[in-house]
């Protein structure tokens, strides 16, 4: 990907759409596949007291239903260089169910990818940049164990999430 242009998408984009785009030099794309907001779903947490039951809903992320038809009209269009990115929930989820659903959905749905991008910038992340380390390594264990994983930040986004984490050096970096 040296030197190419390429695009992010966080939505449907269509075959048509994606053959304008090769027709203007685009050459790789990276796909949303897991968002943090928007599809959330609601999990069901029941707390029994000692004097009143307490039922509450947290809300989580959710694989992002448009990245396999995305993905399907990219390659149609000739597009051959497909990535994906999780934008992960850290506050609603655990990290492996959120690699393991997302490269689990892409795949049953035949939506074929190179890399999975680990998007860490600003969101849902936790004030405690401990927390946000051992997160984000326990993200980054499963998917290196499901195929080629790398992270996309910024200097200015990861320091502030991760502090000076260096843990993470050897990762690639989109």
């Amino acid at each position: 990907m040296s030197g190419s242009v390429g695009i992010d998408v966080s939505s449907l984009v269509t075959q048509a759409q994606f053959e304008r785009l090769a027709d203007s030099g685009f050459k790789f794309l990276i796909v949303r596949a897991y968002r943090s907001i928007g599809q959330d779903r609601e999990a069901s947490i029941s707390v029994c007291t000692p004097t009143v039951p307490l039922h509450m809903y947290v809300l989580l992320g959710a694989v992002d239903t448009n990245a396999p038809t995305t993905i399907r009209n990219a390659r149609a269009a000739g597009m051959e260089d497909i990535d994906v990115y999780l934008f992960p929930k850290p506050s609603g989820g655990d990290p492996e169910t959120q690699v393991s659903e997302t490269v689990d959905y892409l795949h049953s749905q035949g939506a074929e990818f190179g890399t999975l991008w680990l998007d860490v910038e600003p969101g849902n992340w936790s004030a405690s940049k401990e927390e946000n380390q051992k997160f984000f390594m326990a993200m980054y264990s499963k998917a290196t164990r499901l195929g080629s994983t790398g992270v996309y930040t910024s200097a200015a986004n990861w320091n502030a999430i991760m502090g000076n984490f260096s843990g993470a050096m050897t990762i690639p970096l989109w």
